[in-house]
């Protein structure tokens, strides 16, 4: 069951990106309260940008930021009677991070699609097993090279996807015209070929 919201209610973001437009991203899970806008409200901001399947928040000096994208905003009890629930998923926002509307995916909109993969998953319901996914295949040693020229559109070059989304599940994502990270990191799948030298048989 969805809550219903009218504006103004206080919400619960976490995630682990930048604390600062342009800054580090957080080697600390960070929490932070935002305040729910109608979407009335948010497209004073974002304008035609905005519709029924988006959810804005914002609160003066607070939002989420490059890096949070995917993560989870609850509505939640601060007596703990009640376990929170999940409105929203971050999705996009301003460069700056602060003081514009950061907008949401409205999980209320997709519940049928979220139950249908569910259902998939789970058997269609009926207790079926998970299957099990397939890592990638690794990518011979000295093969493969990473574009020294891809930055995304977050800043981030191919060390970044090794060390924080070794799966790359952004991998398709956040292009700023040098590709993307599946194009581009050899990770991912992507990255310059290099040929491997032959082999010259010892004299004998």
């Amino acid at each position: 069951m969805s809550p219903s919201f009218t504006g103004g209610e206080d919400l619960q973001l976490i995630g682990w990106g930048r604390t600062s437009g342009g800054g580090p991203i957080s080697a600390i899970l960070q929490e932070v309260e935002l305040d729910y806008l109608t979407n009335a409200q948010c497209a004073q901001t974002w304008g035609n940008y905005i519709t029924d399947k988006m959810l804005c928040v914002n609160r003066s000096g607070k939002s989420a930021c490059n890096g949070d994208s995917g993560g989870p905003l609850f509505v939640y009890d601060p007596t703990g009677a009640t376990p929170p629930i999940q409105v929203g998923v971050v999705s996009w926002g301003s460069y700056q991070c602060i003081d514009t509307p950061s907008v949401f995916a409205r999980v209320s909109e997709e519940i049928a699609w979220i139950n249908s993969y569910i259902d998939l998953w789970s058997g269609g319901g009926g207790g079926g097993t998970n299957p099990t996914p397939t890592p990638p295949s690794p990518t011979p040693p000295g093969t493969c090279t990473n574009d020294p020229n891809f930055i995304d559109s977050d800043g981030d070059d191919c060390s970044w996807y090794e060390q924080n989304d070794p799966t790359c599940s952004f991998g398709d994502c956040c292009e700023d015209g040098s590709g993307t990270a599946n194009q581009a990191c050899c990770i991912c799948g992507g990255g310059i070929s290099e040929p491997v030298a032959p082999v010259t048989p010892a004299p004998v």
